[in-house]
């Protein structure tokens, strides 16, 4: 019985490991990307972003005109 648990144990331990390897080695293969973490095109957030930069500039410029 014990010899199972230990084998049971190890078996955990591998899979643990396995998925450990699988992690890093899927991020050396391609490199950390902020659009993988939303799921929205990348032409719709290129979109936002310029917009919202666009905006703050807009704002920044209106408050020092008026």
């Amino acid at each position: 019985m014990q010899e199972e648990d230990k084998i049971e144990i190890s078996r955990s331990e591998y899979e643990k490991l396995k998925e450990i390897e699988e992690q890093t080695r899927m991020s050396r293969e391609k490199p950390f990307s902020l659009y993988d973490k939303v799921n929205i095109s990348v032409k719709v957030l290129d979109f936002v972003i310029i917009g919202g930069i666009f905006f703050i500039i807009l704002l920044i410029i209106i408050g020092v005109l008026a």
